[in-house]
């Protein structure tokens, strides 16, 4: 009796494209293991410089990596890889090169924020660098699988950000809600995949977008995709799912909350756009619950954001407003929506990354409250910083000559394309309401200063940034604001960055 023997085919692997990734996460092991031998036998002050150096080597590796990976793509075209697990398009490698300059920008604040009061530690480094590699491997799935996978890996290593400074209590509750509210969605997002498993006998979303455009759209992959719709809602702060998200960005380290923000978001609405765009063909079907999703999360967010008096969690409700205009996109996924939500990524992230950073400094100047009272008269004694964050409140209001008026405006315009209207002037509305607390913030900077028991004198320059904030600290800020201001004013080389983001099977 003879037996067959079966070879095992294994698939091709475009290592290429998968650079950024393997960038991300070999510096990340790097540093571990850099820890693990220089713990006990080299003095703080050179762990913390090898940990710099290793951070910041593996993100700008990843940032060139990505950069070569979108030429090729768009000279070459697009192309799947990993066994067709994942899509090597203009679109994730467009996300990548945002990922990786967000990694960028967090290792420059983080680092920098947290080595001032003393607190930062090397493990910060690999837990940015891990995450973005998640970010990266999300948005590029064309698995399901893979897309939880990658969800998990990302989401782990915010859990961990969240309550970096282990001797708080803030920070340690912040981590535990987000740990335990992202299980939940952990639970939607798999369970969603199980039931859209049973409804098409694949997890490939090109196999389910051909099953979908076979009119084959069942009542169970429907319910597959109202859990997966549901599972991303809670990884972005969506209402009715968004309880996590002023808690956690009041309770973890500021200098950090920003990448949290933008980081979760970018991921979340990035893979959503590649699931929903292969689900076009049944648009009519789920449309209804992204777009009842998109408007309560405007609505909700924005009322909210108004009557907080702490600056960290009225930023948290904005990032629900946020949301909320980002369903916009996921609603018109072939109308220029996927181009226009990496538009709208590229500058809230910028945005709101300044943001939390100017605002870390000036809580560590007065107090650790950081109500609005306390960030009066900041703009005067301040002069670079206030003028810094008015600009990327103004940006996140949506004002021209800044890169969030464009951005919104870019994105209104696909969902009026995809005959969203409603949708759109909703999105508008909210978008004056929540003005209001942007403004209100900017007023505050610059009113009289009234002396209290809360007040630090640090007896800092009042011109100079880099006498309040380290220089990589300083420099990343100056990015942030000059990105606001120069997409603002100059957008069409972003805008046609933009329009060339095409994904496999997308618009």
């Amino acid at each position: 009796m003879s037996t067959a023997s079966t070879k095992i085919a294994l698939p091709i692997v475009d290592f290429f494209a998968l650079g950024p990734e393997i960038a991300l996460a070999s510096g990340a092991c790097l540093l571990l293991i850099a820890r693990a031998i220089m713990v006990r036998s080299v003095e703080m002050r050179a762990r913390k410089v090898v940990s710099l150096v290793l951070s910041y080597s593996a993100s700008l590796v990843a940032l060139g990596l990505a950069l070569a990976d979108l030429v090729r793509v768009r000279s070459q075209g697009p192309s799947l890889t990993a066994g067709s697990l994942i899509a090597n398009d203009a679109y994730s490698a467009s996300f990548k090169l945002v990922f990786a300059a967000m990694a960028v920008l967090a290792i420059a604040m983080g680092y920098s924020g947290l080595s001032r009061d003393g607190r930062v530690r090397e493990e910060f480094g690999a837990l940015v660098l891990l995450a973005c590699a998640g970010m990266m491997a999300m948005v590029s799935a064309v698995d399901l699988i893979v897309v939880f996978l990658a969800l998990e890996l990302f989401s782990i290593s915010f859990y961990v950000l969240a309550g970096f400074l282990r001797d708080s209590p803030a920070p340690q509750e912040a981590a535990l809600k987000y740990f335990l509210l992202g299980s939940f969605a952990s639970a939607f997002l798999l369970y969603g995949i199980a039931l859209a498993y049973g409804g098409t006998g694949s997890l490939n979303l090109g196999v389910i977008s051909s099953v979908s455009s076979r009119g084959s759209f069942s009542w169970l992959l429907l319910a597959g995709t109202a859990l997966l719709l549901s599972g991303l809602a809670f990884k972005v702060g969506a209402v009715p799912f968004h309880m996590w998200v002023p808690d956690v960005y009041q309770g973890a380290p500021s200098y950090t909350s920003g990448f949290l923000a933008a980081g979760a978001k970018a991921a979340g609405f990035g893979a959503a756009m590649r699931i929903f765009a292969a689900l076009v063909p049944s648009r009519d079907l789920w449309l209804p619950l992204v777009v009842g999703v998109g408007v309560v999360t405007m609505i909700v967010g924005a009322a909210a954001a108004i009557g907080q008096q702490n600056v960290k969690r009225m930023l948290g409700y904005s990032s629900i407003v946020h949301a909320g205009y980002l369903f916009l996109g996921v609603a018109s996924p072939v109308e220029g929506g996927a181009q226009a939500t990496l538009f709208y990524i590229v500058t809230y992230a910028a945005m709101i990354f300044g943001a939390f950073a100017i605002v870390a400094i000036f809580q560590r100047e007065r107090t650790d409250a950081g109500d609005l009272v306390d960030f009066r008269g900041m703009g005067r004694k301040r002069p670079l910083l206030g003028v810094g964050l008015t600009i990327l409140l103004l940006g996140l209001a949506g004002i021209p000559p800044t890169a969030g008026f464009i951005a919104k405006l870019y994105l209104f315009r696909a969902a009026v394309q995809a005959g969203l209207v409603w949708f759109a002037l909703a999105g508008a509305t909210a978008s004056v309401v929540a003005a209001f607390f942007y403004i209100r913030l900017v007023i505050v900077l610059y009113q009289p200063e009234e002396k209290s028991a809360n007040v630090v004198d640090t007896a800092l320059p009042a011109v100079h940034l880099d006498a309040i904030a380290p220089g990589a600290l300083s420099a990343a800020i100056f990015a942030t604001v000059a990105v606001t201001l120069i997409l603002g004013v100059f957008p069409q080389p972003a805008l046609g960055f933009a329009e060339a983001a095409r994904l496999i099977g997308g618009g």
